[in-house]
């Protein structure tokens, strides 16, 4: 038979249940204050920063930075450092030229070179990735080496610094990371890559061409808009091959390079595949046409919009005669058809803005 529980039991467990409510809202309080006070501080130390900092490049005085005790003191503590660090890269971010080698002075002047150092052998990978952002932006070039080092990492956060510094060290002889990539190219990563590259070497078309049959479609679309920013026409023949063997967004990028790289022959090569693509694709080279003002393709055009079953390729096409001023014709068209005809909607609905 169980025991009853007595009148003492129950009030020592009352009596427990509220010291350790008591704990839980003391620790929460103390939580609290130390989370207001280091955002006190944090807000203390930008301010701080920013004024310092704003000195700084206005005086221009690159060989001799002002070394402030006040700072220095700051200094001393991780936390410091750190926000410190993370403030320079928010505001190199924000300048060029003579305020950014202030700013590259600042970072050497108050040993955040050491810093950021000391990052890259901590265990936690976004402090790692930090380390290697704030030596690549501050251009540490004695950092490379070890830098590469981070490669194999996995962490995909670090591996994205690191193929970040591959490219800002090494311009597009750093792009070698490609050659093995595995993991997806995210469209933010490519567009931070595509920008650091600030020229294309002569003679490189066979590496592209090499990238352009990777396994891995984010290489492929990347290398893709490198063709379109440095306008290599060489390899017009190699995507007009590629064009039939990709689908979705691949083939419909390799449209988008051949109108920028176009020659007298890529409108008629369009066409020639153009029952073989997508309907994204379609859609896409039937746009290409009309702002690429292809006016030797109007038949072509004109065609799609009055037997192409597809209602959205009859829009386009209507778009893109639109574009190459071909709007009496729309407009004849709609008022010799019969009002029942499905192309009557598809003309009042592409052009009631514009006609």
């Amino acid at each position: 038979m169980e025991k009853a529980l007595t009148l003492h039991d129950l009030n020592l467990s009352i009596l427990v249940i509220l010291i350790l409510v008591f704990i839980f809202i003391l620790g929460l309080l103390i939580y609290s204050f130390r989370e207001y006070k280091l955002e006190a501080n944090r807000q203390q130390w930008k301010n701080k920063l920013d004024s310092f900092l704003m000195e700084a490049i206005v005086e221009n005085n690159i060989t001799n930075i002002p070394l402030q005790h006040e700072l220095v003191e700051l200094s001393r503590y991780a936390g410091f450092r750190r926000f410190f660090l993370n403030q320079l890269i928010s505001s190199e971010r924000k300048f060029s030229g003579v305020a950014s080698n202030v700013l590259q002075a600042v970072f050497h002047q108050y040993n955040l070179d050491e810093e950021s150092f000391r990052l890259l052998n901590s265990s936690k990978a976004h402090l790692i990735a930090r380390g290697i952002q704030a030596l690549t932006i501050m251009k540490v070039n004695s950092a490379y080496p070890t830098i590469l080092n981070f490669q194999q990492y996995k962490n995909e956060l670090v591996l994205h610094e690191v193929q970040y510094a591959m490219v800002q060290f090494d311009g597009f002889n750093g792009l070698a990371f490609l050659n093995q990539l595995q993991l997806k190219l995210s469209d933010w990563q490519q567009l931070r890559i595509l920008n650091s590259i600030k020229s294309y070497p002569q003679n490189s078309s066979d590496k592209l061409s090499e990238w352009l049959d990777s396994s891995n479609p984010s290489v492929i679309i990347f290398v893709l808009k490198m063709i379109r920013k440095f306008q290599i026409f060489e390899l017009h023949p190699k995507l007009m091959k590629m064009l039939p063997l990709h689908k979705d967004r691949i083939q419909t990028e390799i449209i988008k390079t051949l109108f920028v790289i176009e020659t007298d022959q890529t409108f008629d090569l369009l066409v020639n595949e153009f029952s073989k693509l997508t309907e994204k694709s379609q859609q896409e080279v039937i746009e290409g046409f009309g702002h690429n003002r292809a006016y030797d393709q109007l038949n072509f055009l004109k065609d799609q919009l009055l037997n192409n079953p597809n209602k959205q390729i009859k829009v386009f096409a209507a778009e893109a005669l639109y574009n190459l001023v071909e709007v009496n014709y729309l407009i004849n068209l709609s008022d010799t058809l019969q009002p029942q005809d499905p192309t009557v909607l598809v003309l009042n609905h592409a052009l009631q803005r514009k006609i």
